[in-house]
This record gives C-alpha cells, sequence and structure tokens, in this order.
C-alpha cells in the first residue's frame, strides 16, 4: 500500500522540508524535481478526452522510461486528486470495467517514480452517459394543400447533451437533422389523404438514443386553416387507431338509422293523414246515409214507439262515433309528433 505524500510530509523528518514549501509557495513543479516527468496518458479505446463514451471497458496505456520503478494510477470523479495505487513492478497499461467508471467526467491520475521519488502528476478526463435521451416530441402542422408538412422536433439530455435526429418516414431513407435545424423545423413533401409513419430517433452525443412516432395524414383542404390529422403511434398507435376507426363506423351507423327512422316516421305520418282522410270521408258519407234514413222515418205522422227509440239510438251512436273517431285521430297525430 501507497502511503500518502502528505503523511511523507507530515514525518518529522520532512517538517522542516513542508514548513519551508508552504513559506515559499512552492509549485508543483518544484515540489516534484527530481522526479520522473508526468507521462502522457493514452487510450486505443477511448482516444479523444472531450468526447462522451457508453460504459464499457476502457484501457489507458502510457510509454515506460527506463529509470521508473514504480507506477501509482487511479480513477475518481474529482480533479486534481494523488493516485493512491502503486504498482511495483511499474506497469505501462491500465483497465477498468464500466463498474469502474461513474457518469459523468471521470479523472484518470498516473504518476511515476523512480529511485529518488515520485514524479509529476499525470490527469486525464474520461467522459460517461449511459442514459438516453427524452423522447421526441414530435409537432405536426401543414402548411398547404400540396401536402408541405412542418416536422419540429425537441428533446433534453442532461449529461452529454443531444447530437441529433433521425427522421424516417414511410419507405424512404432516414434523414439526419441536427438539433438546429429540428427546433427551427424541417418540411416535407407528403401526398395527401395518404397515411405516414412517421419515425423519429434522437441521439446524445455518447450514442444513446430514444424514440417517438407518429401516424399521420395529410389533409387536402381549402382553407389556410386546415388541421393534419396525427395520432400517436408509440405505445398504442394500433389501439388507437382501432378505437377510431370503430367510433368512426358508429357514428355513421348513427346517422344512417337516424335518417332511416326520420324517412320512416315521414311515411308514416304521410300514411296516417291518408287514412285519417280517408276515415273522415267515409264516416262522412255514411252519416249522411244515416240521416237520410232518419229523416224519411222522421217524415211519417206517426211513429211507433220502437221506430222513435231507433231514431234516438241512431242519432247518439253517430254523435258518438264520431267523437271516438276524432280522438283516435288526434292522439296518433300527436304520437307522431313527438
Amino acid at each position: 500500500m501507497r502511503v500518502p505524500l502528505s503523511f511523507i510530509f507530515a514525518s518529522v523528518i520532512l517538517t522542516p522540508i513542508l514548513v519551508f514549501a508552504q513559506n515559499s509557495e512552492i509549485t508543483p513543479e518544484e515540489l516534484y524535481s527530481g522526479g520522473p516527468e508526468a507521462p502522457i496518458i493514452q487510450s486505443s479505446t477511448n482516444p479523444d478526452p472531450d468526447r462522451w463514451y457508453k460504459s464499457a471497458q476502457v484501457e489507458f496505456n502510457w510509454e515506460l522510461p527506463a529509470d521508473v520503478t514504480a507506477v501509482a494510477v487511479d480513477i475518481s470523479t474529482s480533479s486534481l486528486q494523488e493516485p493512491m495505487q502503486p504498482h511495483r513492478p511499474p506497469v505501462d497499461s491500465v483497465t477498468f470495467t464500466a463498474a469502474d467508471l461513474s457518469e459523468g467526467v471521470n479523472y484518470i491520475v498516473v504518476q511515476f517514480r523512480n529511485f529518488e521519488k515520485w514524479g509529476m502528476i499525470a490527469e486525464r478526463t474520461l467522459n460517461i452517459d449511459n442514459t438516453p435521451p427524452s423522447a421526441p416530441v414530435i409537432e405536426v402542422s401543414q402548411l398547404d394543400k400540396e401536402g408541405g408538412v412542418m416536422i419540429q422536433l425537441t428533446a433534453g439530455d442532461e449529461l452529454s447533451g443531444l447530437s441529433h435526429f433521425e427522421l424516417t418516414f414511410g419507405d424512404r431513407q432516414s434523414k439526419r437533422l441536427d438539433v438546429a435545424e429540428a427546433s427551427r423545423g424541417h418540411l416535407l413533401t407528403l401526398t395527401p389523404g395518404q397515411a405516414y409513419r412517421l419515425q423519429v430517433t434522437a441521439y446524445d452525443r455518447a450514442g444513446n438514443s430514444s424514440d417517438s412516432a407518429l401516424m399521420i395524414w395529410p389533409m387536402s383542404y381549402k382553407g389556410p386553416s386546415a388541421m393534419i390529422s396525427t395520432i400517436a403511434d408509440e405505445p398504442a398507435s394500433f389501439l388507437v387507431t382501432l378505437l377510431t376507426f370503430l367510433l368512426t363506423l358508429m357514428f355513421g351507423y348513427l346517422i344512417y338509422e337516424r335518417l332511416r327512422y326520420a324517412r320512416a316516421l315521414a311515411a308514416l305520418r304521410r300514411e296516417t293523414s291518408d287514412v285519417h282522410n280517408q276515415l273522415i270521408r267515409i264516416f262522412t258519407a255514411l252519416r249522411e246515409e244515416i240521416y237520410d234514413q232518419i229523416r224519411g222515418i222522421s217524415k211519417k205522422s206517426r211513429l211507433t214507439k220502437g221506430e222513435k227509440q231507433a231514431v234516438d239510438g241512431l242519432n247518439q251512436a253517430l254523435a258518438v262515433s264520431e267523437s271516438l273517431l276524432e280522438k283516435e285521430v288526434k292522439d296518433v297525430k300527436k304520437l307522431l309528433a313527438e
């Protein structure tokens, strides 16, 4: 186990040197004078220290001078740390697994030692991002009746930041959009009345991705205020499409039944009116015929008791029949009018 440099400085032997260094504000070059130069850290797996990567096994290496007797290597999430893991005999490379890495900025520090002392410390950054960006938000607006559609895309990524979007629709080749263009809006020309599946993938600078999709129907229209029809495709596009189709069928069926009922009701009203008129004519003819018979009987100078009762009964029957007929016709008309 390597003894921390601060502990060595705290020893009795080096106390005067430490006091002198504090009083003189000694520089790192002066402090490590006589030790090896700081190594140049390279990596075949993560060659660019400014780039963002996903967690994976990483390897770092350096040239090992002939006078180096030990190498200290460490990784942390804080800068300007002294490495505390010495290797004797010295090694010229080190490997870290994904479990050794933290999301965000990691710092790899390497220090050489010769026979006299430890030398300057080298530091290199390793940027790790394993979290995909937020799902892309797709905004669609139709610009004209020729199928001009404006697509605007937004997403977010807290660590490495957004890199670009990939836009795929129908059977066309996917198109790469940078973040600025996607935010301003990208113009597509689609065939009005035809359905398209719009697939959008957002990528961050580490290569993580997230997807969203829409089904869109550019509409033919005459005015500038026409809207484009969109249905979310993730995660329940088929269910939404099916429900929309069923609701459309149900609405159409209700309209059909309403119209059929209205036509049947109109026909029934006409038939009722015809029956009413026909009954009135028949009843009027019968009533006139009966009145003629009553008048013929009434012309006799003397009526028998039976004849008089018959005449009175006919008059009463006519009055009751006429009243009942009118009442039933009015009830039927009222029922049909509701």
